[in-house]
């Protein structure tokens, strides 16, 4: 057989096998991180809520960022005691500065933040400031959209980032029915 008819056929046998081993491996290992994800995210909500009853949680579905939303990358409803909460999982888009992933509580029915909590930072300016979950919530719980947005010197592209992402949840939230 001529080697260039040789040589593709072996190439494409060896993609062929890795591709099914890597398949075969997919198969195997997604369950497993698909549970441990599950796992990790009912642990960030009982860090956010006391009392937090995690079969409870209900995830909300909706097309966000075709809405114009794209700082929201998820919504769950989390009861929580006798009150419940919409539970936004927001990413700032600032590409000068890295980004920052973090979890916004609002009270279902006063439209209030009431809970906070960063959850990956890589951004390479001063998001570490907010990474003070206590701090920056008892900032963020007078926070209505319309006042001054918590901040930190030297952090201004990383505080228009947040409040950017903030604004939308608060924006969203108003559009399920909350009165704030």
């Amino acid at each position: 057989m001529n080697k260039f008819i040789k040589l593709p056929l072996f190439l494409g046998g060896v993609c062929l096998f890795f591709g099914t081993a890597l398949a075969a491996v997919y198969n195997v290992c997604q369950p497993v991180i698909e549970h441990n994800e599950m796992v990790k995210r009912n642990e960030a909500y009982q860090v956010l809520y006391d009392g937090v009853q995690v079969d409870g949680i209900k995830e909300v579905t909706y097309d966000f960022a075709s809405n114009g939303y794209t700082n929201i990358t998820g919504l769950v409803e989390v009861p929580h005691g006798s009150a419940s909460s919409y539970v936004y999982s927001l990413t700032t888009d600032n590409p000068q500065s890295g980004t920052v992933s973090f979890m916004l509580g609002i009270d279902k029915t006063s439209g209030k933040i009431d809970s906070y909590s960063m959850i990956t930072n890589n951004n390479s300016g001063y998001a570490s400031k907010y990474e003070n979950n206590e701090t920056t919530l008892s900032e963020l719980k007078t926070y209505t959209g319309q006042n001054e947005f918590p901040a930190y010197a030297g952090a201004t592209k990383t505080k228009n980032a947040m409040k950017k992402a903030v604004d939308q949840a608060l924006a969203h939230y108003k559009t399920l029915g909350g009165n704030a």
